[in-house]
This record gives C-alpha cells, sequence and structure tokens, in this order.
C-alpha cells in the first residue's frame, strides 16, 4: 500500500513538473547577468555568458546541430524549437563573447499575440546599462505596426534592437553591439 501510494505522489510531482514547464513559461529572469560591465568602447554585448545562455536554452529542450560552445571560442550556432506549429529560432554570433542574437518567429498560421511573447521576453534579457523596461515598452508598441516593408530600429546604451517582419508569418529581433 506504501510503494503504491508512493507511486501515485511521484507520478503527480512529475505530472505537475511537467506542466509548469510549458513553453508558454519559457522566460530568460534565470540568466545569470554580470552587472558590473559596460556596453561602451566593446563589439560584444558583454555581461552575457554564452555558456549560461546555452544551458539555459538546453533546459528549455532548444536543439542546436552545432557543437556546444567551449570557453575559448563562439561561432555562430542556431537554436531551434518547434511548439504547435511554430518555429522559434535563436541565432548566437560572436569571438570570444557574444556579438549579436537573432531571435526569430515562423508560423505556417498567423502569428497571434501569445506567440509574439517570446520576442517580449527577448528584449527582457537584462543587459547592463540598457533600460530593459524601456525597449519592452518599445516593442509592444512597434510589433503592430511592422509589416515587410516597414522595420523600425532603435539605439540604448550601445545596443542596437531591430524588429523586422521579413514575410507575413515571419518576425525577428536582432540585438547587437552597435560597436560591432
Amino acid at each position: 500500500m506504501i510503494q503504491k501510494k508512493n507511486l501515485f505522489i511521484l507520478l503527480s510531482i512529475t505530472l505537475l513538473s511537467c506542466y509548469n514547464r510549458s513553453f508558454e513559461n519559457f522566460n530568460f529572469d534565470l540568466l545569470t547577468i554580470d552587472k558590473n560591465v559596460t556596453q561602451l568602447n566593446t563589439k560584444f554585448i558583454e555581461g552575457l555568458d554564452p555558456l549560461k545562455f546555452e544551458e539555459l536554452l538546453a533546459d528549455w529542450n532548444f536543439t542546436s546541430k552545432d557543437q556546444s560552445f567551449s570557453s575559448e571560442k563562439i561561432i555562430n550556432k542556431e537554436f531551434i524549437k518547434k511548439n504547435y506549429g511554430v518555429l522559434y529560432t535563436i541565432n548566437v554570433e560572436g569571438n570570444l563573447k557574444i556579438k549579436s542574437l537573432q531571435f526569430t518567429i515562423e508560423s505556417e498560421s498567423e502569428i497571434n499575440e501569445s506567440k509574439l511573447d517570446f520576442l517580449i521576453k527577448a528584449v527582457s534579457i537584462r543587459i547592463p546599462q540598457v533600460d530593459i523596461d524601456k525597449i519592452k515598452n518599445w516593442t509592444k508598441q512597434n510589433i503592430p505596426i511592422i509589416n515587410e516593408k516597414f522595420s523600425k530600429a532603435t539605439i540604448l546604451s550601445n545596443i542596437y534592437y531591430r524588429l523586422q517582419k521579413p514575410e507575413k508569418n515571419k518576425y525577428s529581433l536582432h540585438i547587437k553591439n552597435y560597436g560591432s
């Protein structure tokens, strides 16, 4: 009787943890950021550890064909996750450190607000010396007005954010250091 009770409890915990890991709960809040860096006079997005970034994406079942980052060098790497007919792609470029990040959402059907939330979460990465709340507001305001012919960009604290809609059911957000 005790084994059945333990098995039931274990199964309940497992199901609950699977439920809590739904992709809608994905965010970058657990990403460790070094707050004591500057974005000026550099070609990189300072404060983001590429190994920690890769670990976070692996925890959320993003896959990559490329080998894991090493502490010596970063080469272009693409992380992919498909969830309910939507393809989420994150491209990381760099050399020793991260130079740029590109987040892309592509869907066979129309992209709704809940799918676009991925881009809001992407601009929420706490990059030192960047007013993230201002960037989030800017992104929320500009997502509805961009289209295949009109894209918008902004620069804050030497970090460049570019929001684009290259195709009908595709959005991308590019984040890079303006000096690179």
